[in-house]
């Protein structure tokens, strides 16, 4: 029983911490710094709301349909796939990324999606 307590605690993937883990999306409001895997291309010093703006641009220019949703985030679609980006800052340093997440569609799909558009904002970064 306690094991399966043990087994069944959240636990924080980016620190290993079963206090720190979250209960909430990965994409919470709670802060403006959030806990995220970080991909180096999808970070950048800029003010979040320039990144956000110069990142909706670019995208919409590669034929994504991108609406506002908050002031940090905007949800983008095309074809079958539909995902949600926000700007985050990375707890520690004075950087923010951007964090994507499915919202529709299929998840190696969405996969795909990540890869171009990690490669169409790489010059917006």
């Amino acid at each position: 029983s306690t094991e399966r307590a043990a087994l069944s605690t959240p636990v924080d993937v980016v620190s290993g911490d079963a206090t720190a883990a979250r209960p909430s999306s990965a994409l919470s409001r709670e802060g403006s710094e959030s806990r995220f895997a970080v991909n180096p291309s999808l970070t950048s010093s800029k003010e979040p709301a320039r990144l956000l703006s110069d990142a909706r641009v670019a995208l919409q220019a590669a034929g994504w349909v991108c609406a506002r949703l908050e002031q940090d985030s905007v949800s983008c679609s095309r074809d079958d796939v539909r995902f949600e980006m926000a700007v985050r800052g990375i707890n520690g340093l004075s950087l923010n990324g951007i964090k994507l997440r499915r919202i529709e569609g299929d998840v190696w799909r969405f996969k795909e999606v990540c890869v171009d558009v990690t490669a169409t904002l790489r010059d917006v970064m």
